[in-house]
């Protein structure tokens, strides 16, 4: 699988990717996204919990926030499958 494959990724291939691998293997996937992101906000709903990094930094706190709203007006009920994680700088 390319970069370009990823990119052409519909909602359908990926809540059938994870569907598939977490039934095959019987055992909990994580996925991490990285900086990467999503065509659709309603793929986090697939997700048994989603761990998010908390920013230390000013501008990476307005980020969160801006995300997070946007993130609830579009799965309403995602707050309680989140997990946050303060970022350590080292």
């Amino acid at each position: 699988m390319t970069m370009s494959d990823i990119f052409l990724q519909q909602d359908e291939d990926y809540r059938w990717f994870f569907e598939k691998l977490s039934n095959e293997i019987n055992r909990p996937v994580v996925f991490d996204i990285g900086v990467g992101n999503f065509p659709d906000f309603q793929l986090f709903a697939i997700f048994d919990a989603l761990f998010f990094l908390t920013s230390v930094s000013e501008i990476g706190k307005k980020r969160e926030h801006v995300f997070m709203n946007l993130l609830a007006q579009e799965v309403p009920d995602i707050h309680e499958k989140i997990i946050f994680e303060k970022e350590e700088i080292q």
